[in-house]
């Protein structure tokens, strides 16, 4: 086929064909469009990549600025206190969640050996053993702003003589299971009961600054005192009781309970009846309905501003008065405000702890199914006996309010009182009286004498007289029975007495 002139012509002696030309432009064409897809498609990749950083960079941004101040929604502080069981959390809306710690290098003292566990000792001093967990880090601890004051009375017998058990008193306020398991502290607590000392009654007002919290799932034994566990666990010449033994000598060793939140800050407190100012008196007698309030200075809980300033008057007074005494702060400041403001992590002490958990229940977390087997009589063994001091110091008080203060005189007939009953705490002893002369009953116990039963065995109202006094929360018992005489001859007098003692759990 021959080229015609239009689509062939010659330039530079060389032949030109558009057709040729044509088809390579075509191709061009093909591979562009190619080209541009592609690209396209690497545009809208890259563009998508930034969007999603952005979208993350936004987020973060947010919770950023949710971490100073703002509460976020109630299910998110659910979330962040969700370890502590929450119910002293959720009292004041007052706290402020923060995801990290302060900064303060001496709010580290707080931080570094938390959580710990408690342990009293025999001169009634509050110390903290942490041995036997391993270090939480901290992005696992939980603080909290607590910027309010709380304002309370508690009642200390006066057998509790030590500022040392003053400040144990404030410290757990009324959380009497701890004491329980400390010897000295229970022992002093059945001497209150039984003694005829009167309470006193302290004013204590305490500025709460922050708290620090640690979830249980986030606390770890220690390996060598998990180890210790466990070798009791496994020793097969051991019975329940023995385990049981060497388990609480062990848990009183390194100290039987861990507060899973403290409360940093510092208190004031006075006895009511040193306060010498009338004035400070009536303002106090004025707010006797309303103690154990929380008072913020930020956020008012009660109906009105003068309600609030009302407590804060009292607070300026009640610290100048003479016989005030200071836990933490600046203690030479002359002001509750001035002692108020100096308050910081430097000076600031621990004086509250709460959400308290016993070792032998934290432990079973710690524990392999088959040492919890293993160990799951002993450990009941150490919560009866804990339970039993418990009873017995009840036990105590209420066979204190049967005691009769008059002597029983010149009685003829049954007489009972006080708790009369046989149990796993109360026994009882019987002592018989046959005779037709005067005859005492003298005797003294090792236990505590919680009752008694006076029982008449003779009905036709010959029975000779008794006298005594009532001998319950003593160890003795003093009873003298005098027959009735007829023409000059004494009658024949018949009575048990039964005698209900309670023995001292171990």
């Amino acid at each position: 086929m021959m080229d015609s002139p239009l689509t062939s012509i010659k330039i530079a002696n060389e032949e030109f064909n558009f057709q040729d030309l044509t088809k390579s432009f075509l191709k061009f064409k093909c591979k562009d469009k190619i080209f541009k897809i592609v690209l396209w498609i690497f545009i809208l990749i890259i563009l998508s990549f930034l969007i999603v950083l952005t979208c993350k960079a936004y987020n973060s941004k947010i919770i950023i600025e949710q971490q100073p101040g703002q509460k976020g929604t109630e299910e998110t502080e659910e979330k962040e206190i969700e370890g502590e069981k929450g119910a002293e959390e959720k009292e004041t809306g007052l706290k402020q969640i923060y995801l990290n710690l302060p900064s303060d290098p001496e709010f580290k003292k707080f931080y570094e050996n938390y959580p710990f566990s408690i342990i009293i000792n025999d001169k009634e001093l509050i110390s903290f053993d942490k041995s036997m967990l391993e270090n939480t880090s901290p992005s696992k601890l939980i603080y909290l702003k607590e910027d309010y004051y709380e304002f309370n009375r508690i009642e200390i017998s006066q057998e509790s003589k030590s500022s040392n058990s003053e400040n144990i008193e404030f410290s757990f306020s009324g959380k009497f299971d701890i004491l329980f398991h400390s010897n000295i502290k229970f022992k002093s607590k059945v001497e209150e009961v039984k003694s005829e000392s009167q309470k006193t009654t302290y004013i204590i007002v305490k500025k709460k600054v922050s708290s620090l919290s640690v979830k249980r799932d986030d606390i770890e034994a220690n390996p060598s005192f998990k180890k210790k566990i466990e070798e009791i666990a496994n020793e097969e010449l051991y019975t329940d009781d023995e385990k049981a033994s060497k388990l609480d000598k062990l848990f009183n060793e390194y100290g039987y309970f861990i507060p899973l939140k403290i409360i940093i800050g510092g208190y004031f407190y006075q006895e009511i009846n040193k306060i010498e100012s009338e004035n400070l008196i009536n303002e106090m007698k004025n707010l006797d309905a309303n103690m154990n309030l929380k008072i913020s200075k930020n956020i008012q809980l009660n109906s009105s501003l003068e309600y609030n300033n009302v407590y804060e008057n009292f607070f300026n007074n009640l610290f100048s008065s003479e016989n005030i005494k200071i836990f933490g702060g600046d203690t030479s400041k002359k002001t509750f405000n001035e002692w108020e403001a100096s308050l910081n992590y430097e000076n600031s002490q621990i004086i509250e702890y709460s959400n308290i958990i016993e070792i032998n229940s934290l432990v079973e977390d710690f524990l392999d199914r088959d040492t919890k087997i293993k160990l799951k009589n002993p450990l009941n063994i150490i919560n009866k006996k804990y339970d039993k001091r418990k009873e017995y110091y009840e036990k105590i008080k209420d066979a204190k309010d049967y005691i009769l203060h008059e002597e029983i005189k010149n009685i003829d007939h049954s007489k009972r009182n006080g708790l009369c009953y046989n149990d796993d705490l109360i026994y009882s002893e019987t002592r018989s009286i046959r005779s037709d002369n005067t005859e005492t009953i003298d005797e003294s116990f090792q236990d505590i004498i919680v009752g008694w039963k006076i029982i008449s065995k003779k009905n036709d109202g010959y029975n000779g007289k008794f006298t005594f006094k009532d001998p319950i929360l003593t160890k003795k018992i003093y009873i003298k029975f005098e027959p009735k005489t007829t023409l000059k001859i004494s009658r024949n007098q018949k009575y048990d007495v039964e005698i209900f003692l309670i023995r001292l759990p171990e």
